[in-house]
């Protein structure tokens, strides 16, 4: 239930080239490196609905509660 600033200070890519906000994966794919003019860039952080940061790439992403 905390904010996370996912996609506005880190974002991941995966083998097939699907972005994602974080390596997490939360919140779904959010575009294709193949298609750029149809990504859906994020503007604000995310409240996230996960139990933990599996990543370390995850992990130093700015969090917070509210």
């Amino acid at each position: 239930g905390y904010k996370c600033e996912a996609g506005l200070k880190g974002m991941f890519i995966d083998w097939r080239g699907k972005i994602y906000l974080a390596n997490c994966q939360i919140g779904g794919a959010i575009g294709t490196i193949n298609e750029p003019e149809k990504v859906r860039w994020p503007t604000a952080p995310v409240v996230c609905n996960k139990n933990l940061c599996h990543c370390a790439s995850d992990v130093v992403i700015n969090k917070w509660i509210e």
